[in-house]
This record gives structure tokens, C-alpha cells and sequence, in this order.
């Protein structure tokens, strides 16, 4: 590449979480090019605020950044979030949990919606979420003496009256 036209510095507007992990991203990315990276953070703001949260492709950002995991969870006293409840999501009393990380698993070498798509066509009504393994325990809210369950229904009843 041209020398002229190689960026030779690199100002991140934004500390924080996501300024830190753009700036980590970038140093993993562009090594021996002698790009400078900056950081502008304001003093009067805290890099991580409370309440953050990662989600599962995390895993992914540690592997490109070269961090071991059990590493990371230690040193930050993190935990996995494997879902979201929204209180009060379509009306006044219902809660809805959405859960992160995959849904089903490959079938015929094709995604699991794929298949999922086809049994609703066909008339049967499967329940997206209930192919989610992070559904299932945020439902049973790490009760590990719910499992194993074959009635998801009747876990949803039990929690919602909690």
C-alpha cells in the first residue's frame, strides 16, 4: 500500500465499554502497521456502567483478542447472561424472556430455522424458543432440580406465578 494513503492514526470519540473493546479490535487487527490508536474518553464519565452485560458471541471477540475465557470470567467476576425477561412486554402482567446464543442445531447440513419454517407450514406449531438450551434456564432460573423436563409449558406456568 501506498504510504500516502495507510492510515496512520486512529481517534476513538468514547471510552467505555464499546470504545475499549473498538480499540482493542482494531490493535488485534492492524499489528506492525504502526497505526496509533486513541481512546478520547470524557473524566466525567466511568468506563463501565452498571448493569452492563455481554451476551454469548463475546466468546468470539475473546478468541479474535487472543483472551482466555475461564481467564476473562475470573478477573472481571463475570457471569454468562443467557437471556432477557421483559416485564410487561405485550400487556400489563405478561413477561416475556428472550433468550441469547443459538436456537436448535443443524439439520441436512441447513440452519434449524430452516426445518422449524417447514413444520409450521405443515401445520404444527412449535415454539421457537423452545429449541433455545438459554430459554430453558432462564425459565427454570438455574433450578437444576427442574431438569431434565419435557413439559417447557408447565415451567412457564410454574414462573410466571413467581
Amino acid at each position: 500500500m501506498n504510504d500516502t494513503l495507510q492510515i496512520k492514526r486512529i481517534a476513538i470519540v468514547g471510552g467505555g465499554t464499546a470504545g475499549w473493546m473498538a480499540a482493542s479490535i482494531l490493535a488485534r487487527a492492524l499489528p506492525g502497521t504502526g497505526t496509533v490508536i486513541t481512546v478520547i474518553e470524557s473524566p466525567d464519565i466511568g468506563t463501565v456502567g452498571v448493569g452492563e452485560a455481554t451476551i454469548p458471541p463475546i466468546i468470539d471477540l475473546l478468541r479474535f483478542l487472543s483472551i482466555n475465557e475461564a481467564d476473562f470470567v475470573k478477573h472481571t467476576q463475570s457471569t454468562y447472561k443467557l437471556g432477557i425477561k421483559f416485564t410487561n412486554w405485550s400487556r400489563p402482567g405478561h413477561s416475556y424472556w428472550h433468550p441469547f446464543g443459538t436456537f436448535g442445531a443443524m439439520i441436512n447440513l441447513r440452519p434449524f430455522h430452516h426445518a422449524w419454517h417447514k413444520a409450521r407450514s405443515e401445520g404444527l406449531a412449535p415454539r421457537f424458543n423452545d429449541f433455545s438450551s438459554a430459554h430453558f434456564v432462564t425459565l427454570t432460573r438455574f433450578d437444576f432440580e427442574l431438569w431434565p423436563c419435557r413439559d417447557v409449558a408447565s415451567l412457564e406456568t410454574r414462573r410466571q406465578k413467581d
